[in-house]
């Protein structure tokens, strides 16, 4: 096979991996919250309480991050020392199943079968680290970081369309047989795809020179990365950041329902509605990276994105928050690309995989944490969670702003 085209094909998958993972989780917030929510809910008895069944759907969206805590790690470094490909063949077969598990457990009604899909989805999520990775490991240093900064585009077109695919294809008013399992189907079945690309077309990105031959346990070694002191501090802000995020991302589905009486067809327009502007905030990335460097690049949108959760809590009327939170999600694109720009452009080649494995670990943690802990403050009041979201992003912006002083001051020296 032209080696070019192995390459080109290579690059494709890698992207298609990550895209798949991201659209995944959009498919879990759009379906999960109805089905759960409805009355005559399948999965849990009709006299539940909505505080309860609010506590039920930020569990259901920690379940997956929860595992994805501990898998991510480890599948990020196995593929540092035994190359990317196997790695994925294993982490693709094991999403493949454990979205089919999903679909099963959602036909027969039942809510433990669900939740042990969502973990064992989890727990297999690693294919997202191994694939920016590669990534990296194929990139010319000077493309490194549009490359890497393409990742925030792609999880942008991820969460555009994955949510018309959920809402449509669990709707049987749209097609007679479709139900709520319908999307997890076809997710199962487009991972097996990829599974298919990884088998017969995709190389290996990691030559055995580059590959690392430490022998230490997984997760220790992981935290060595933390000897790289100056990557320490923004690859923590880069993680700490996304707890902000996901009190929003993981509520906002919830609070449309209970606060604006969203169907389950609207949460889909507005999650692609929302998507729409993390993509072209990903294009917009992509294009500055290559003229400013990615870490003064990141202090307007991380100001945007606090400023744009308080106007979001403050809406009375829907065209307020649609506009706003199109803000947060084109501010938040180009804060994650900024950071894989920055991670990328200071951690060495061979500590890559590493890095990503930390900051996926990291973001699953505050993924587990941040849907129930907004579930469970809602009860307050129901726009507190985006309140909590602004405040602790402005917070990251200030020790961001501390960081790059002292790291610039340092490097002039």
């Amino acid at each position: 096979m032209d080696k070019q085209f192995n390459r080109t094909i290579t690059f494709f998958t890698l992207y298609l991996i990550f895209f798949l993972d991201l659209a995944g989780v959009a498919i879990v917030l759009v379906v999960f919250s109805p089905v759960i929510l409805q009355a005559n809910s399948p999965l849990i008895a009709s006299e539940t309480t909505l505080h309860t069944r609010n506590l039920i759907v930020g569990f259901l969206f920690a379940a997956y991050p929860l595992t994805q805590f501990f898998g991510a790690p480890l599948i990020g470094e196995l593929s540092d020392r035994y190359g990317r490909r196997p790695v994925l063949l294993i982490s693709n077969l094991g999403t493949t199943l454990a979205f089919a598990l999903t679909a099963y457990a959602l036909d027969r009604g039942s809510l433990v079968l669900v939740f042990i899909g969502r973990l064992a989805a989890g727990l297999f999520a690693g294919n997202l680290t191994v694939a920016q990775a590669g990534v990296s490991d194929l990139s010319a240093p000077h493309d490194r970081p549009r490359r890497m900064a393409l990742f925030s585009a792609v999880g942008g077109i991820a969460w555009m369309v994955a949510p018309y695919i959920g809402s449509l294809s669990s709707d049987d008013k749209f097609v007679s047989w479709f139900s709520y399992s319908t999307p997890f189907w076809m997710m199962a079945a487009l991972f097996f795809i990829i599974l298919l690309f990884l088998l017969f077309f995709v190389q290996e990105c990691l030559s055995e020179r580059e590959r690392s031959h430490e022998g230490k346990n997984p997760f220790l070694n992981l935290i060595s990365v933390f000897k790289l002191t100056h990557l320490r501090t923004p690859l923590l802000l880069g993680t700490l950041v996304m707890l902000g995020w996901m009190f929003f991302e993981g509520f906002i589905g919830t609070y449309l329902i209970q606060k604006f009486h969203f169907t389950e067809v609207w949460i889909g327009n507005a999650f692609a509605f929302f998507a729409l502007f993390w993509f072209l905030g990903g294009l917009f990335a992509n294009v500055l990276v290559k003229k400013l460097s990615p870490d003064r690049l990141n202090i307007v949108p991380l100001i945007f994105a606090s400023l744009s959760m308080f106007i979001i809590g403050l809406a009375t009327k829907t065209p307020l928050l649609w506009i706003f939170a199109a803000v947060a999600n084109f501010a938040m694109a180009n804060v994650l690309a900024c950071f894989f720009g920055i991670f990328t452009k200071l951690a060495p080649e061979e500590e890559l995989g590493k890095v990503f494995g930390l900051w996926t670990a990291g973001f699953a943690l505050f993924s587990a944490i941040g849907p129930p802990f907004a579930g469970w403050i809602s009860r307050y009041a129901l726009a507190l969670p985006f309140y909590v979201a602004g405040l602790w992003i402005l917070l990251i912006f200030f020790l961001y702003l501390k960081w790059l002083f002292i790291w610039r001051n340092r490097a002039e020296k």
